[in-house]
């Protein structure tokens, strides 16, 4: 985190970070996406043990992550709003 007395290289630097890192993530949203599509979707996960529900919702939260990828890539429209933190909240047990 920044400290108290940010200068222009710190703030910089800062946001280069946390752009890079949104990127990178992007990129992996996309790359687990086309996995998970190529191996099936939702019944390739019930293969890995996961409930249909479970399969479903991965398969969604995924899905719609892919979405907002394609937004930021300029690939597609803005969407309607849409809860994508709450979307995901499953994968990493928020609320």
């Amino acid at each position: 985190m920044i400290g108290l007395q940010p200068n222009e290289t710190t703030l910089n630097t800062a946001l280069g970070q946390i752009l890079l890192a949104v990127r990178n993530d992007f990129q992996n949203v996309q790359n687990l996406n086309a996995y998970i599509t190529a191996q099936g979707g939702a019944p390739f996960l019930q293969g890995l043990g996961f409930t249909a529900g479970d399969a479903g919702a991965y398969v969604a939260a995924i899905g719609n992550h892919d979405q907002l990828r394609q937004i930021y890539q300029g690939l597609a429209a803005l969407a309607a709003p849409f809860n994508y933190e709450a979307n995901g909240n499953g994968a990493w047990g928020g609320s």
